[in-house]
This record gives C-alpha cells, structure tokens and sequence, in this order.
C-alpha cells in the first residue's frame, strides 16, 4: 500500500498498555469537529472520536475512547494483484509490495514514469540522458538494468535482444495508468525469467475509468533553452457492455548537454477495448503503434536509433477463475554507434554496408492460468506460459535466431489457521537456446493483532542471458576471435553461457494504525550466483558469488484531510564472497542507502503543491577508457558522490475539474552532478571530417522546468 491506501483501526485486542498512545494520537490526528461544523458537513469518523467528555477522568476517558474506536467504521484495506496473481490484501502477501495508485501518480508526479518508480523504497533509476533511462532494485544493478521484469496488463515489455527495458518506448504514458503494483525481491516463482531482484506491473485504466475526450500538452526547458514537449489527444466510447479508447500522442526530449542535439522524437497511437461477456467474464484488446528516433547507452558509448518502428497487439481477459492472454509485437530499428574508442570509418568497415545496424524482432506472449479451491482455507493456482522471440539482422548475425520459452507453476495458499498463512510455489522454465531452471518459494504470513502482519519467506530466482550475451556473433569479429581472444576462441558472445541465480531470505512486518498512519519494513539476505561478467572480450559465467544484506523501512502518513506525506529509506551492504576479489568493483555499484521523503498539501479546494526529495548515496561505476581504443578492454572506476535531487509539483484545477494547468520541476537544485559517469567529446559523428559534440556515458543533470495544460470533457 503506497501513500493514499486505506487506513484499517486498531483491533479490539489492544492491551491496556497502548490505551494512552491511543488516546493521544486520537487528539493529536484527528481534525477538530468546529472546523467541519463551521464548513457545513457531517464531522469525520475521527472527529467523532473528539465528542468524549474531556472533564471524565483518566481511566474512564480511555475507556470511553477506546469505544469509540470500535464505533468506527473499518474501511477496505488496498490490495495488489502482482503478489499472488489474483487481488490479495497487502498484508496477505507473500512479498514486499508498493503500490502506486492514480492518486498517487497525480500527485507526486514530476517527471517521467521511471522518475515516479524512483520513490518506492530500494528501487534505482538511473538518468543516462533525456532519451534513455533505467530502473534496478535492491542494489543490483548492471547497466542494462536487466534484472527486472516490467509488465503492462500482463505482458511481457522487456527487450529481449538486450534484456532491459526501453522505457520512452512503452505504449503507454503516464496519464493511462490506474495504478503500478511493485514487488521488492524475486519474484521468478510466478514470473519467471528475468523476475530476478523485482517485478513491476503497470495496470492500465479501463475506458469508463477515463474522460470522455482529453487533451494534455506539456512544454519543458533547460533553462533558457526548450528542452521538451508533449500533445496528447484521447476519447472515450461508452455502451453498457462495450468500452472502447483511443489515444494519440507526439513526445520529443532534447539533450541536456547540448540542447541543440535531439535526444528522442515519437508519436504513438493507442486503443483499448473492453467487453463485458455474460456472467463474470471479460475480453481486453490492446493496441499501439510508435514510431521515431533516439539515442540510448552502450558500453562503448551512445547509439543513435533510428528509423524505430513498433507495434504489438494484447488480448485478454478472464472467464470465471480462468486468465488468459495471447499477444503479438514487432520491433524494426537502425542503430548506429558513436563513439571516441573506435574511428567512424572502422566501425561502417565492420557492418560492411548495412550500417546503421537493421535489426527485427517478432515476439509472441500467450499463457493462461487457474484456480481452484481444495477446501475452504486453501486455494490452488497453477498456469503455463509460451514466449517465441525472433531476431535477424544482416550486420550481427549469420542466421535468423529463434528463442522458444516455455514455462510451468503452481502455487498452493493454505490457511493453516486464522491467523497463519503457508505458501509454497514452485515454477519450472524450458529454454531453447539457454538452460532450463526452476524457481521455489516458500512463505508464512502471520497476523497476530489485527492490522499487523509478520512474514518470513525464502525464494529463488533466475536471469536468461541475453541475446546479445548468447548470441550476437559479429560477423565481422568471427574470423578475428582466435586471434583477439585464444583462449576462448571467440569475442563478445558466449553461447554456452547459462542462468544467473540469486538465492533470497525475507523478513516483513507491516502495521496500520487509526486510518492515518502505515509503517512497513523488510529484512532480506540475498546470495547472487553464476554472475555474468564480461571478461577478455567475452561474456561469462563466474561461479563465485556476491552476498547482500539489505533492509527498507517506510511510512505513510495523512495528517488532516489537506496535508499528508511519506518517508522511507533503503540501506544495502554488498559482501564479495570470491576467493580473489573479483567482484570488489560491482559491489561497489550497490548505494549504500537511499532516502525518499514526500508531502502534499491541499491549501483550498482545486489546488494541489507537492515537494519530493531523493537522497543517493555514493557509488562507483566502471567504464570502458575512452583514452584507450575497445579492443583493450580497459576499464575505469569512477566514484559518484552523494546526490540529492528536490522535485516540486503546484497544480490547479477548476471547471468541476474539466481544466487543470500547473509547474512541474525536477532537479530544483539543479544538482549537475551525473547519475553514471560520462563525459562530453569533440568527434566526427558521421565521418564527414568535422567533429560533433556528444556525450560518451550518462549527462549531467540540470534543472527541468516543465508547465502543463488538461483539458477534459
């Protein structure tokens, strides 16, 4: 539960020891009820707390409070679906879940959906550039961010060519979501592949969740200089069985170093529809387009994308206790490479003619799962799930690459008794061109007092390679491998690389106190097994491991009804557990804490102001020596210092809430410092002789000013 979930009251087991703590938090919390009086409405359940005599003594002052208490109406406490594939209380859960809701995303909103993610404890964002982003969790995090699984209604987002996600390229944008549920730590029992330290699930709104017909525009700039825009146009069609949306937008983001330079350009169109069948049954189809250009980030540099062209198809839905899903995308690009460790012309001499680099991908996601009932206390869900991913491209590789994943699960939640609750899953994954693995877990939650929940829980989970780890075997670098690397005879690729492992332990306790206050924490020891590195010129296996201990606490409070606010921090210690010291630089990747802080306050009807504040800690990332050519494989270690970075957010809406416009700003500091080491270069870009301005690694951030207008019917 994140931020506006709903607060559940004590449970009549308090002993007589809480009874003056819940007395005084009743006082101090709760809204005068002169003040609702003087408004002309019905006090609040709280205010009624306040009509006790305050003349009683204090004996029986706690009694009649406690009383009144009870009196209270409990409301329905928030509930996720990620955790265990169908809707279950967060204090139920088998795993540490957040959930962002779209309140919350309208309020705390300042920048992008990946910026959003960054206020959830342990969760990583990494700002390359304006055009590239990416996420990790608990620490672990590579440069690809590869090792957690993004979903949207379900499907599958994450690159298989490089395993991450692209985040500007989702069909979505942030005014679509109903609400991102996030699980904190493995979650492969369920999931799967690449479900290694995390799994976010972004639920998109239903049509009849949405305005009839919308238009947002939002301009941004660096300083002086214009650095963003956003249009957005979208309708709703409504039938008592039938809904339908449609949604088209256009998106451009500019470099921070060189506002001159474009980072990324898109237009996406967007439909979903919904049809209700009879009884409890529903069909969803999804539909997107996107085209445009954008740079991202390699290891040698930046990529220019061009000519990027998807499009994918979603459908599914559920019949009873069945779910389904069956969907379809296609991914075209070209994609060249700048960078001041390889000449321009050796690079087009690699690829030969068909530079910029076309690549194709064609991936297919269908699965189905169920549910039954062995008894009262104990539900049974098992399911299966097939993925083929296809990949060609004349520049990398010899033949066309077909990847086959098939998997299998089941996962058993037995009430042991009222208050404990046992569940065991297991998960059983098929890979044609990697290993096949398989995923336990195991978890107790237990409920001693109502409103506070213990859970202890161990799981396992695992990472596919890539295919640019497995498979990518340059054409133009075969012939060179037993020259370049005789040991292995081959140079980047490795197709008998197989699956990286993590091993996690959990402790949980969560707690809800007088509808106001939530307090959530975890514990967790993680083993990570069977790394791969890239060593020699080659990707690896290395079967020495890396400990972690990690904990994140966090708590959410509503002050009165116009002021409320969070705070939660994560800390992390890494521990190289290989005989030599080999892994000493990656744990040194792991921040050793992070710091999230939030507050919202509603002065007046129709205005909303909004201050976020995120503390990193140091860190050190290692890059390829741009004073050394590739080949060399030379690396160098960089320390990131601390950074903290201020959000602000003041909107206004009015016309019955038909109009909004407000200020977004990130980086209110304007901190310059830089979320992965870079620098900025003189180079010949495209050959011509005259050199470019670019950016080798991550840019330095600057303040981003951003203002917007909704309009709705």
């Amino acid at each position: 539960m994140f931020f506006s979930s709903r607060y559940k009251l004590l449970s009549r087991g308090l002993t007589t020891a809480w009874l003056p703590l819940v007395s005084w938090l009743a006082f101090t919390l709760a809204s005068p009820p002169a003040r609702a009086q003087e408004a002309g409405t019905a006090p609040s359940a709280e205010d009624r707390l306040l009509e006790v005599d305050t003349e009683l003594g204090a004996e029986e002052w706690q009694q009649r409070a406690e009383e009144k208490i009870r009196e209270l109406p409990v409301e329905p406490e928030d509930y996720s679906v990620v955790g265990a594939k169908h809707p279950q209380k967060l204090s139920q859960s088998p795993a540490a879940i957040s959930v962002l809701d779209e309140d919350d995303i309208h309020t705390y909103t300042v920048s992008t959906l990946e910026e959003l993610l960054r206020l959830v404890p342990g969760v990583d964002t990494v700002w390359y550039s304006p055009g590239y982003r990416a996420v990790g969790m608990r620490g672990f995090f590579p440069v690809g961010a590869v090792n957690v699984l993004v979903l949207v209604d379900g499907r599958e987002v994450n690159s298989n060519f490089m395993g991450g996600v692209l985040w500007n390229l989702l069909p979505i944008s942030l005014d679509d979501i109903k609400r991102i549920e996030v699980i904190r730590g493995p979650g492969s029992a369920l999931y799967g592949a690449n479900a290694f330290s995390g799994v976010i699930n972004i639920i998109t709104k239903d049509p009849n969740e949405e305005k009839r017909a919308e238009a947002i525009s939002e301009v941004g700039g660096y300083g002086s200089e214009l650095g963003t825009l956003f249009f957005k146009a979208k309708g709703a069609f409504i039938r008592p069985r039938f809904r339908l949306k449609v949604s088209a937008d256009y998106n451009e983001a500019k470099s921070l170093g060189n506002p001159g330079e474009l980072a990324s350009r898109f237009t996406r169109g967007y439909l979903k529809s919904t049809y209700d069948l009879s009884g409890n049954a529903r069909v969803n189809l999804d539909a997107s387009v996107l085209q445009g250009r954008s740079r991202y980030y390699a290891a040698v540099g930046e990529t220019p994308a061009q000519d990027i062209l998807e499009a994918n198809v979603h459908l599914y839905g559920n019949w009873d206790r069945l779910n389904f899903r069956f969907a379809f995308d296609r991914f075209n690009l070209k994609l060249g490479i700048d960078t001041p460790l390889v000449p321009a012309e050796m690079i087009r001499s690699l690829f030969g003619g068909d530079y910029p680099i076309e690549g194709k991908a064609n991936n297919i996601d269908a699965g189905a799962e169920y549910s039954v009932y062995l008894g009262q206390d104990n539900r049974l869900t098992f399911g299966s799930g097939y993925l083929l991913n296809t990949f060609e491209s004349p520049s990398l590789i010899r033949t066309h690459n077909q990847e086959n994943r098939l998997g299998a699960y089941f996962q058993d939640e037995w009430a042991l008794l009222p208050s404990l609750n046992l569940v065991a899953g297991l998960r059983f994954d098929y890979n044609s061109q990697t290993e096949e693995d398989y995923s336990p877990r195991l978890a107790l939650v237990y409920s001693p007092l109502l409103n506070h929940t213990l859970r202890a829980s161990f799981a396992r989970a695992f990472r596919k390679p890539t295919f640019l780890e497995y498979g990518m075997g340059l054409k133009a670098f075969q012939d060179l491998g037993p020259v370049l690397n005789p040991d292995i005879g081959r140079v980047l690729y490795n197709p008998d690389l197989g699956n990286e492992h993590v091993n996690s332990f959990e402790l949980g306790y969560n707690t809800l106190l007088f509808r106001r206050l939530t307090l959530g924490a975890a514990l967790y020891y993680n083993q990570y097994r069977d790394i791969i590195v890239f060593r020699n010129l080659v990707f690896e296996n290395r079967h020495q491991y890396i400990d972690s201990v990690g904990g994140e606490l966090s708590l959410e409070l509503i002050i009165n009804p116009k002021l409320r606010g969070f705070l939660n921090q994560a800390v992390l210690r890494g521990f190289d557990r290989s005989p030599g010291g080999e892994f000493k630089d990656q744990i040194r990747r792991f921040s050793p804490y992070k710091t999230n802080l939030g507050i919202n306050y509603r002065p007046l009807p129709g205005i909303s102001l909004s201050l976020i504040g995120n503390l990193i800690g140091p860190k050190r990332e290692s890059i390829l020596d741009p004073d050394q050519a590739m080949l060399a494989n030379d690396t160098l270690l960089i320390k990131l210092p601390a950074q903290f970075l201020l959000g602000f957010r003041a909107s206004y809406s009015f016309l019955r809430d038909h109009a909004e416009v407000g200020l977004k700003v990130f980086n209110l500091l304007d901190d310059n410092g830089r979320q992965y080491p870079g620098g900025d270069w003189n180079y010949d870009l495209n050959g011509d002789g005259q050199n470019e301005e670019t950016n080798f690694a991550g840019e330095p951030l600057q303040r981003i000013l951003t203002g917007f207008v909704r309009l709705s019917w």
